[in-house]
């Protein structure tokens, strides 16, 4: 990820202040800059995936931290270089495929 760590924590405490840190706006930015290279995180689709895949090393929390989107965005990749090439067209759609798939 390109945002460092000290710059997604600093974005992180200043929309917790703001009683904004929620996933979906502290990941919006980045992936509408870049959507093939950061992930859009949405509580309901995150979980679901990690359930389905049984990762038992990633718990999904409601306050953002770098470190969890490190984590979940290595294992996303992962599944992706798996997937035809045809389905990843944006980082959305191949978590939108992963939710419709596991549904």
């Amino acid at each position: 990820m390109a945002m460092n760590n000290r710059v997604s924590t600093a974005l992180n405490n200043a929309l917790l202040d703001l009683k904004l840190g929620k996933w979906t706006l502290v990941s919006a930015l980045p992936f509408y800059y870049d959507m093939h290279k950061y992930w859009f995180i949405k509580p309901n689709t995150t979980k679901a995936i990690l359930k389905h895949f049984g990762v038992q090393n990633l718990a999904y929390q409601p306050s953002p931290t770098h470190a969890f989107y490190q984590s979940y965005s290595d294992f996303l990749l992962e599944l992706r270089e798996l997937a035809d090439p045809k389905l990843s067209i944006s980082n959305a759609a191949f978590t939108g495929f992963l939710m419709m798939s596991i549904g």
